[in-house]
């Protein structure tokens, strides 16, 4: 959470908000508040976070950037450990 009075602390939060709001809940006709969960829930996990390129990611959507990051990391195996108590 942003400090009290530092409002340019919740910039990018205000972005996502804008965004859901202005391609989401505008152009929508809402039935009921299950249908406005229902489309808000599938624009934010699937339009949002896998269909729309962001600026702030090269162009490239949140899933293809994961998927890029976690590719680039070392493999990491982590051996068992084992805890010897000495009574």
């Amino acid at each position: 959470m942003a400090a009290v009075g530092e409002p340019s602390e919740n910039g990018y939060a205000e972005r996502v908000i804008r965004t859901i709001k202005a391609e989401e809940v505008y152009p929508s006709d809402y039935q009921s508040m299950a249908e406005a969960r229902e489309q808000l829930g599938h624009f934010i996990e699937v339009v949002y976070n896998q269909l729309r390129p962001h600026s702030a990611l090269g162009y490239q959507t949140p899933a293809e950037s994961e998927t890029i990051h976690l590719a680039a990391m070392p493999l990491q195996i982590f051996a068992p450990t084992h805890v010897i108590l000495d009574l």
